[in-house]
């Protein structure tokens, strides 16, 4: 956990149990690690605004800024309105596999640096 803390990472929910906090700093990791670029998210559109299936509603109430497709996975980057402790790290990352309509979407924790591999305009 100490690795945790250092890099300013946190699990979702912070109090979510020791195999969860593991699964998602190891999904974390492993998406750290990829070139991605990302599509900032234009709430301009509206009503006619979908991401991944998701109205501005459900992106303006999570946070989502960004999103963007890599292989088979979609990610949506959240921006964290209130942030820094006790509020969560400053980003979040969720992705789902886009084979099926029906993914789960799984979040892979808050942090507060982006990689340095991932274009953010």
């Amino acid at each position: 956990m100490l690795l945790v803390q250092i890099l300013k990472w946190e699990p979702i929910p912070w109090d979510a149990g020791f195999f969860t906090t593991i699964e998602q700093w190891n999904g974390f990791r492993v998406r750290s690690k990829k070139k991605i670029v990302w599509t900032k998210v234009d709430f301009r559109l509206g009503n006619e605004l979908n991401v991944f299936g998701f109205d501005s509603d459900f992106l303006i109430s999570n946070d989502v800024s960004y999103f963007s497709s890599k292989n088979d996975e979609n990610y949506l980057l959240v921006e964290n309105t209130w942030f820094g402790w006790p509020d969560p790290p400053k980003y979040g990352l969720i992705s789902s596999i886009n084979n099926t309509n029906k993914s789960k979407w799984k979040y892979w924790g808050h942090f507060d640096e982006l990689p340095s591999n991932w274009a953010v305009p």
